[in-house]
């Protein structure tokens, strides 16, 4: 079963002064750029997004799995400040089990710390692009419930 998770997310351009922010729906890009005379620290930056969210019922014995289909460029994920993933590539999708760290009688917490630099191990970094590279959770996050035992 999946819940989609993109909406009411706290976006702040500073990681570390979440939850303060503002309100965003999933996807959504780090930084809107004029359209001439920037140069890349308007969209190169380590930014946070948050959320909140209860104990789906429908998981109650089962795994729970919390789900991004693109995070650019590199993402850290706390559940309840445990770090439960990290991933580099902003073009593929990544998925941690959270099971084991969500409370199932309060309100959990999501943070995603998201470095959107350009890192030359990292691509499409490392040679010539002719295009942007904005940053942000820029394609849709889901709860994936699944049975104890499942076949992946």
């Amino acid at each position: 079963m999946k819940i989609p998770f993109n909406n009411v997310w706290i976006y702040n351009d500073i990681f570390e002064d979440l939850p303060k922010g503002e309100t965003v729906r999933i996807p959504h890009t780090v930084s809107v750029t004029p359209y001439n005379y920037f140069d890349e620290s308007v969209y190169q930056k380590i930014s946070g997004y948050q959320k909140e969210f209860t104990y789906p019922e429908a998981a109650e014995g089962k795994r729970v799995f919390l789900v991004f289909n693109g995070v650019a460029h590199q993402a850290t994920v706390y559940v309840n400040d445990i770090d439960v993933a990290s991933h580099s590539c902003g073009y593929t999708a990544f998925k941690t089990d959270i099971t084991d760290v969500v409370k199932k009688d309060s309100v959990n917490t999501v943070k995603v710390r998201v470095d959107s630099n350009e890192t030359l191990n990292i691509p499409p970094f490392g040679f010539v692009i002719d295009y942007m590279t904005y940053g942000g959770i820029y394609r849709e996050v889901y709860l994936d419930i699944r049975p104890e035992n499942y076949i992946s």
